[in-house]
């Protein structure tokens, strides 16, 4: 639909490219600046003075001057409200200034928005780049303020498992979880693969429903757009809106966490007692033998002090060791045939070090199951 790319799978802690539902963001400019605030970013950068000023039209308020965007009127007359613009709604960017017009408020604006007034009320003016706009904001104190499209794959079968009148909720704040990944690894000085967010709090309001017959645009940034350098914890809020009307807003609380000690902080304190089955029966293993032999076996259950394999063929002996996911090795101290089962055998690991713990841990965590406790419920 868009000739925009969606941004990278990876980014947004995605597998498949068919998981990704926001394009590659644009920034957002303050629609509005006090002459004071104008007056000092060209003092702080006159070397810039003149991007400014191409970008920034001033114009009188009130007795005072103030700049605004070029691509926009700092008024409106109401009836040409009504009739030129009477599919969308202006009314969160313009305010009643008198009986007969509408005044620009000083916020940030979607972007499907600004170009609609643009293109109707001053078509001859130019559309501003977006290197002028990432210079301008980059200079600002105030966070940047990206926009996202929404990409809507009404086919998708996770959100539109059933027929929907409407964009589904969950769909809305699928897309801003992976605009917080996208902005945090692109503008907080964090870099992807070092850190992850762990959400602490999610606040979602829907104001009106969202359809699939227009655009959906995502403006997102800091709450309360205050800029920060590699913050240890995040506040970051996306408003949702479907031309130029606010259909709803997201606000997600989390901290910053260090990959280096992501899983430590998912360790669960599982009791040795517990066996564990895979949710994937077909999962193996590798035994290693004294005698360097190498074996594939299934898995039938895991413990923190060991694990049991099927052998059919009855051609295990003098283990020395296993190998899980391919990459960990465990030492093993004893092997039992189960009593029940000759087909079983339980090896049992040497003492553990807590970093084996620690994998055993996540391996539990992601793969495997513990049977008896949802039999008990039924399931």
């Amino acid at each position: 639909m868009y000739k925009k790319k969606l941004v990278d799978t990876n980014l947004v802690h995605k597998s498949e490219t068919e998981d990704v539902l926001i394009y590659e963001p644009n920034i957002v400019l303050i629609n509005k600046i006090a002459e004071n605030d104008f007056n000092d970013l060209i003092l702080h950068n006159p070397e810039q003075e003149h991007l400014f000023r191409s970008v920034y039209k001033q114009c009188k308020y009130k007795d005072q001057y103030v700049y605004i965007l070029r691509t926009l009127p700092l008024e409106i007359a109401k009836d040409v409200a009504c009739t030129l613009f009477s599919d969308i709604q202006l009314s969160e960017f313009y305010e009643k200034g008198d009986d007969e017009t509408l005044e620009l408020i000083g916020s940030f604006m979607p972007l499907h928005l600004e170009e609609i007034i643009r293109s109707r009320l001053l078509p001859d003016i130019l559309s501003i780049s977006d290197n002028d706009k990432k210079t301008i904001s980059a200079l600002q104190s105030t966070a940047t303020v990206y926009s996202y499209l929404l990409f809507n794959d009404t086919k998708n079968q996770y959100f539109y498992k059933k027929n929907h009148e409407h964009v589904p909720g969950m769909m809305l704040i699928e897309a801003a979880r992976q605009a917080v990944y996208d902005y945090v690894y692109s503008l907080s000085g964090h870099v992807f693969k070092d850190i992850s967010i762990s959400i602490s709090s999610l606040h979602v309001d829907f104001l009106s429903y969202t359809v699939s017959s227009y655009p959906v645009e995502l403006l997102f940034s800091h709450k309360d757009y205050v800029r920060r350098y590699k913050p240890k914890t995040i506040e970051k809020k996306a408003w949702f809106y479907q031309r130029g009307k606010l259909t709803g807003t997201f606000c997600l609380i989390g901290g910053i966490i260090p990959m280096s000690i992501f899983s430590r902080l998912r360790n669960e304190n599982y009791s040795k007692t517990h066996d564990f089955y895979p949710f994937d029966k077909n999962i193996s293993l590798k035994v290693l033998s004294d005698n360097g032999n190498e074996l594939i076996k299934k898995i039938v259950s895991l413990t923190l002090k060991g694990v049991i394999i099927e052998d059919y063929e009855n051609d295990i002996t003098n283990i020395s060791s296993v190998i899980l996911q391919d990459k960990y090795e465990f030492s093993i101290k004893q092997s039992e045939v189960k009593e029940a089962n000759n087909n079983l055998h339980h090896l049992i690991f040497k003492d553990l070090s807590k970093s084996q713990l620690l994998i055993l841990n996540n391996m539990i965590n992601t793969s495997f199951f513990h049977r008896p406790m949802f039999a008990a419920l039924d399931i």
